[in-house]
């Protein structure tokens, strides 16, 4: 793969999740001009779902500039005090980083299968008592 192919592939998967972002944003939007403005007071409907794909994305980017930031401190830590030191520093910010893109992920999911789950219990709740 060559340096104009890296650049394609990381510019589409740049316009993705652009793409994404902006689909979660319009979906919040209009989930909540649906239910009026006296529906935000209303806990009958839940907005974090909609909401929680523009979040993660916030900080999956969040966590991703971290680690870049880590890895130029780890560059320059090897200029200023050692190489070892550096390259120590640089190792941990990348593990730490895709740990913490792992455990983003993990907990993300968690929080929307509880979502689900109070989505279906709804539904029971709705079948059964009518």
């Amino acid at each position: 793969m060559n340096d104009s192919e890296n650049r394609h592939s990381f510019g589409d998967a740049a316009k993705n999740a652009a793409g994404n972002f902006k689909q979660g944003a319009e979906q919040a939007i209009d989930e909540i001009k649906s239910r009026g403005a006296m529906g935000i007071f209303s806990f009958e409907h839940l907005y974090f779902p909609a909401i929680a794909r523009c979040l993660f994305i916030i900080l999956f980017i969040l966590v991703g500039l971290g680690v870049i930031l880590g890895v130029i401190a780890g560059l320059a830590t090897m200029v200023n005090v050692g190489v070892i030191y550096g390259f120590i520093t640089m190792i941990s910010v990348i593990l730490s980083g895709v740990l913490g893109l792992i455990g983003l992920r993990v907990w993300f999911e968690m929080l929307i299968v509880a979502f689900k789950i109070n989505e279906s219990l709804e539904k029971i709740r709705g079948n059964c008592c009518k």
